[in-house]
C-alpha cells in the first residue's frame, strides 16, 4: 500500500512539472513581433458597448490622433494590465 500511494505521488509530480506556465495577460496583450502576428490579434473581437455619444467622443478621440479606434482600445488594455 505504501507503494502504490509513492508511485501516486511521483506520477502527480510528474504532471505537474510537465505543465507548461501560461503567460501573463500583459504578456498576451503585447504588440506581437511580426505581421503575421498581428493579423492573428486582428481575428479575434471585443464588444464594447458604448453610448451615442461616448462613441462619437471615441471615434473622434482615434481621428484626432490618426489612430483607429481598435488600436487606442488596445493601448489602453495594455497600459492598465502593465
Amino acid at each position: 500500500m505504501k507503494n502504490q500511494s509513492t508511485a501516486k505521488a511521483k506520477a502527480s509530480m510528474t504532471k505537474r512539472t510537465k505543465k507548461a506556465s501560461a503567460p501573463s495577460a500583459a504578456d498576451t496583450f503585447r504588440a506581437p513581433a511580426d505581421e503575421a502576428g498581428a493579423k492573428k490579434v486582428a481575428r479575434k473581437s471585443v464588444m464594447v458597448y458604448l453610448s451615442a455619444d461616448e462613441h462619437k467622443a471615441f471615434k473622434r478621440m482615434a481621428f484626432e490622433s490618426d489612430e483607429s479606434m481598435s488600436s487606442l482600445a488596445r493601448q489602453w488594455i495594455l497600459e492598465h494590465l502593465n
